[in-house]
């Protein structure tokens, strides 16, 4: 994938990720998919809420639109975490997470 991205986007993810209604993936395309077919139903359903989200996500509060309890819900963004899907950031001494944004392409794609 990294070599597509450099031989015909010259290296830029974002303009690789800027079509929203098409994403070519590759190779890549088989390995995102049998990550999401183990997932749970909680971490799928905490995944696409994710692929939602515009901005990152102080998962601290509850997602007022999510089908899952608080618990369930940190529970799924952990494991997600765990398996490389979710990635966090501190921002102000505080963690806010957001889904790996090739993985969110694929999902919004789907």
């Amino acid at each position: 994938m990294a070599a597509t991205i450099l031989e015909l986007f010259d290296g830029s993810v974002s303009l690789f990720l800027s079509d929203v209604n098409y994403l070519f993936l590759g190779d890549l395309q088989p390995i995102l998919e049998s990550h999401l077919k183990r997932l749970s139903d909680s971490e799928k359903k905490a995944l696409y809420w994710l692929a939602t989200q515009n901005e990152t996500v102080d998962i601290s509060r509850k997602a007022t639109d999510s089908e899952l309890s608080q618990s369930e819900f940190w529970q799924a963004i952990q494991s997600l975490a765990r398996r490389g899907l979710v990635e966090k950031v501190l921002v102000g001494g505080r963690s806010l997470f957001f889904l790996n944004p090739v993985f969110k392409a694929y999902i919004q794609c789907r």
